[in-house]
């Protein structure tokens, strides 16, 4: 610290621009928008803790990450939170993983192109004819993707045999009909606060002991945050540094 504070003194101008490039920004702004997107992620009072802190020792695991680039910008999870979904996945050794939010298949695809020959991923995106949803919601979040688009991704793909498509409003599923207990949910559906709520919920009561609960979109979509938030205060749950897990 002494040194660092030396240093400032002797450059006092550089050392003034170095500050404001880390922390303030006056009068700047990141020239490529991938960084820019990531400034929004402003939500939420969990700290960021790394991924091997989390999970001591899944720095050794391996994956596949397959169409790594087919990515929808500032839409698609990014290439961290895949790798980090997918290190998550193997270190617990997961056979059956639960998705609510298809979107185009991106993270699909990447699950169960890393899950065990007997292996199962159930994702759940919304009918083509849906009108109304089964909860009440302030409709800006619904979160609503193209129906023709999803699951595009793993369409066609040698992998779709391990993927079960639910077409269906989250708040719907009858989860007594599926092989619960689930090893891993992934929700990152209507990130309206109340469906939120109802898929954690869900989630909750329908994922094994020892499994994983991840959220995506964590800092940055206000109700998600404030939702993961509230049940922090009554369960173990940590934010993933550098993503929106």
């Amino acid at each position: 610290m002494y040194k660092r504070i030396r240093k400032a003194c002797l450059h006092p101008i550089t050392a003034v621009k170095v500050v404001n490039r880390r922390h303030f920004q006056f009068n700047h702004n990141s020239k490529d928008p991938e960084v820019r997107f990531m400034k929004s992620w402003i939500y939420g009072n969990l700290k960021r803790k790394s991924l091997v802190d989390l999970f001591p020792g899944i720095e050794n695991e391996s994956y596949q990450v397959v169409s790594a680039y087919k990515r929808v910008e500032n839409m698609s999870i990014t290439l961290l939170e895949i790798n980090a979904i997918l290190a998550i996945q193997k270190f617990i050794k997961a056979k059956t993983v639960f998705e609510i939010g298809t979107f185009d298949g991106g993270a699909t695809l990447n699950v169960s192109a890393n899950l065990p020959e007997d292996g199962l991923v159930y994702t759940v995106d919304l009918p083509a004819d849906i009108k109304t949803f089964e909860l009440e919601i302030s409709g800006f979040m619904n979160n609503q993707s193209d129906f023709e688009n999803v699951g595009i991704q793993y369409k066609g793909t040698k992998y779709q045999q391990k993927i079960k498509q639910i077409f269906e409003d989250s708040g719907k599923i009858n989860y007594e009909q599926l092989p619960v207990p689930f090893d891993m949910f992934f929700i990152d559906g209507c990130h309206d606060y109340e469906y939120v709520k109802h898929d954690s919920q869900m989630a909750l009561k329908h994922t094994r002991k020892g499994g994983v609960i991840i959220w995506h979109d964590y800092g940055m979509i206000e109700d998600v945050s404030r939702y993961v938030d509230e049940l922090s205060s009554t369960i173990d749950i940590h934010a993933v540094r550098g993503c929106r897990l």
